[in-house]
């Protein structure tokens, strides 16, 4: 949210250099840059050290806030120009043409505590003003530039909604995970912002952390489960709008198989009962026993091998069913080798084999084969290989069964 402060002095001065009172607001510069840039502000301010309660995430945020690496000092706020501007009687209410953001967004933006403090008071200013298209307020941007002393001005204001949301249902919290802030989210937990809200996309700012393979901000919401969460949300399995919950965004987000943060819900007790002290209920079961497909269906290997070694997840033929319907070798080796799923029905149907057989995966054929496939199932998977032409490199897989010699005289029949 990389945006250059409103320039008063094109609103407060005629063309003669002197202060005048009929310029219109339509007159004042807008900023060239989007508010939407991942760029932040910078702080002239200098980092306050913050003692964290909880040991369960001490290691997880250091004992001195630093400054982003990214923040650059090349915002700043002309304070003597803000105060002839407030002591020229007009209002406060003013807001760029470009953004339709006010003077306290701008303060904060810019990091600037002091023009927030002259700003607020001024009295009878709206903290909880929403502005722009995506109707934002302060609080919103100072938690996505990391503004964590704004914050904690703004929050002492008797009438701030610390839960407000913008237009498309995000809060402060959820602006501050978004653009991984950890500074930001801490103070906002600190002083009381709810970790329970979805926005409209069904997301809760754990989402947003997620995606940002950002263990901390995981860390430091989970660890406020109780202040934070008034509604008692179940944060990593419940879910709306049939979007993933938690734990299925950590499978869906390990690019890479990446496995920090399904470590973690894993060791916070994402399958140890509520009353336990974890985050596990029965009516969740549906979407904990559909973990393995889902680390099939996005290709999330080692993600299904962890889930394999380290949980009692029911192992169902359907995880295998799908690696063979999308054609990932491995997954088939895997699940048939090493973990034991049996393709074969209890009635001798092997619909694995006849689906691999009928598309010609060879490759497959000797993993899925089981002295158990029946030979009417046999039989049909021939029939499949010899209308693709892959009948010789099926047989030659069979010969490791004694039902062999049977099978292979329908070949000629």
């Amino acid at each position: 949210m990389n945006i250059p402060p409103l320039n008063l002095s094109s609103y407060l001065k005629d063309t003669k250099g002197r202060l005048s009172d009929i310029i219109p607001i339509s007159y004042l510069v807008t900023p060239p840059t989007s508010p939407d840039s991942e760029k932040p502000a910078a702080s002239t301010s200098q980092p306050r050290k913050r003692v964290l309660n909880d040991l369960s995430i001490s290691s997880a945020i250091p004992k001195k806030i630093k400054p982003n690496s990214n923040d650059k000092d090349d915002q700043k706020l002309d304070l003597n120009l803000l105060d002839l501007y407030l002591s020229s009687g007009k209002s406060i209410d003013v807001k760029d043409t470009t953004y339709g953001l006010n003077l306290l967004c701008w303060a904060c933006q810019c990091k600037s505590i002091e023009a927030v403090k002259k700003l607020i008071r001024q009295g009878y200013i709206d903290i909880n003003e929403r502005n722009g298209p995506h109707q934002i307020t302060a609080l919103h941007i100072a938690a996505a530039v990391n503004f964590y002393e704004g914050i904690d001005c703004l929050t002492e204001h008797p009438d701030l909604d610390l839960n407000i949301k913008d237009a498309f249902g995000l809060t402060a919290v959820h602006y501050a995970a978004k653009h991984n802030k950890n500074d930001a989210v801490y103070t906002l937990l600190e002083v009381g912002a709810r970790s329970d809200i979805f926005d409209q996309y069904g997301r809760l700012a754990l989402h947003y952390a997620i995606r940002n393979s950002n263990k901390e901000i995981v860390q430091m919401i989970l660890s406020k489960r109780g202040s934070n969460n008034p509604t008692f949300t179940n944060l990593i399995w419940s879910s709306t709008n049939k979007n993933h919950c938690i734990i299925e965004e950590a499978i869906f987000m390990a690019v890479g198989n990446q496995l920090d943060i399904l470590k973690l819900f894993f060791n916070v007790g994402m399958l140890i009962s509520v009353a336990s002290g974890g985050w596990w209920e029965d009516k969740y079961q549906d979407k904990r026993d559909g973990l393995i497909e889902l680390c099939v269906e996005w290709n999330r290997f080692e993600c299904l091998r962890f889930l394999v070694i380290n949980t009692n997840i029911p192992l169902r033929c359907q995880a295998l069913d799908l690696a063979v319907r999308e054609r990932k070798l491995d997954f088939v080796k895997y699940l048939c080798d090493n973990v034991g799923i049996n393709p074969c029905h209890k009635n001798g149907d092997n619909l694995s084999l006849l689906y691999a057989a009928n598309h010609g995966f060879m490759e497959m054929i000797p993993h899925l084969l089981t002295p158990n496939t029946s030979t009417d199932c046999i039989q049909q998977a021939i029939l499949f290989t010899k209308l693709n032409g892959k009948c010789k490199t099926f047989c030659d897989a069979l010969q490791k069964y004694q039902k062999t010699s049977d099978v292979l005289e329908s070949i000629n029949t």
